[in-house]
């Protein structure tokens, strides 16, 4: 068992997203819970626990899937979107970044990890998921801890959800104002959708040339991470690496030629599936039930419902609509996943593009500010 584990864990996740497609059950779970379960039953097995390549697994499936990630987001095309739009997103994100600090600071007697938590979450809600994993790597949060907030997010999200899409929707129609659809701009087709269609329409062997691809320029992105940490501090920094890393992938995003890179987005995601499987095999199921009790059902439940407050009111005071307020926070706190089913609910097809290219903006703009507030709040 002890060798089979590396190659049970890059090849779990394909074999469960296969397994997705024929089981209604799995489906149901999610991939990313699905995956943190494999790598728990995995490296809690006799002998697998303790495999030395796992931990650089990690390592390297994050600083590879953060550039891939970045690189399809159109950032001068989303500026280019209805005003609201743009002051909806800023206001997600002030609302998530003052209330994570408020919230970090008041459990900072609780527990020695607050801080890093309160930037976690800062992350995953303005970003997703992928924030998460990359603030969590850069400030070396203990696994057990981050599969614990990881399972409080999950949990915590899948209610709200449930609740923005029923009476959630009903009280934000009467406390905001109508989406105006007179005088629409003309929406515009990021290459984000392009290189996706292309992905989709590949055979298998392209797809893993096209993998391959832009997995070469995120490693050659990964190397000037490394290397700006080693001339800066002379080892190698774990948030300096994260930091340098999103900084290049923003800016070679500009080029349309690296913004339009085949397979980008699916690679990334995949290595975070990946991740997800790996840090799951290094947690100890003793010391997560017994962490279990601990406070982070409640501090992650202050965060997100304290931010999704006060963005609402906020909405509210300066005018933004009811549909942009809901696609900008989803974006925020769900990505761009969930944009499609929020405008089919809402019968507003327009705001797709924009609530899409929000969600890859935000998972930009999320490394930073979890990184900031973190930092703000360390002892």
């Amino acid at each position: 068992m002890y060798y089979l584990l590396l190659p049970l864990l890059l090849l779990g996740p394909w074999l469960l997203l296969r397994l997705e497609k024929r089981f209604k059950p799995l489906k149901w779970t999610g991939t990313v819970v699905n995956c943190y379960l494999l790598g728990l039953f995995l490296g809690n097995l006799p002998g697998a626990a303790h495999h030395p390549f796992v931990n650089s697994l990690t390592e390297a499936c994050v600083l590879l899937a953060i550039p891939l990630l970045l690189l399809p987001t159109d950032f001068m095309g989303w500026l280019k979107l209805a005003r609201s739009t743009v002051i909806s997103f800023f206001i997600v994100c002030l609302s998530v970044t003052l209330m994570s600090y408020l919230v970090g600071k008041t459990f900072s007697h609780v527990d020695p990890e607050a801080w890093k938590a309160a930037g976690m979450l800062v992350g995953v809600y303005t970003g997703g998921t992928a924030n998460l994993t990359a603030i969590g790597k850069a400030l070396e949060i203990k696994n057990e801890t981050f599969l614990i907030l990881n399972t409080a997010d999950m949990i915590l999200g899948g209610i709200m959800l449930l609740v923005l899409m029923t009476i959630g929707l009903r009280f934000l129609t009467w406390w905001l104002k109508p989406f105006d659809q007179s005088n629409l701009p003309d929406e515009f087709h990021t290459p984000w959708h392009e290189a996706q269609d292309k992905w989709l329409k590949s055979s298998k062997m392209e797809k893993i040339k096209l993998s391959a691809q832009a997995s070469s320029y995120a490693a050659f992105m990964a190397l000037i991470g490394v290397g700006v940490s080693m001339l800066l501090w002379q080892k190698l920094e774990a948030a300096t690496i994260i930091l340098s890393i999103s900084t290049v992938a923003i800016g070679l995003s500009f080029i349309p030629k690296m913004r339009n890179t085949i397979g980008a987005s699916e690679t990334g995601h995949y290595l975070l599936l990946v991740f997800c499987a790996s840090i799951g095999s290094m947690a100890n199921i003793d010391q997560m039930m017994s962490a279990a009790s601990g406070p982070w059902l409640w501090f992650t439940a202050l965060i997100i419902l304290s931010s999704m407050a006060l963005h609402f009111t906020i909405c509210k005071v300066v005018g933004i609509d009811r549909d942009t307020a809901i696609i900008t926070s989803v974006a925020g706190i769900y990505g761009p996943a969930f944009i499609a089913p929020f405008c089919d609910l809402m019968k507003n097809r327009w705001l797709m593009v924009s609530g899409i290219t929000t969600g890859l903006v935000g998972f930009a703009v999320g490394n930073f500010l979890g990184l900031a507030v973190a930092y703000a709040l360390r002892p």
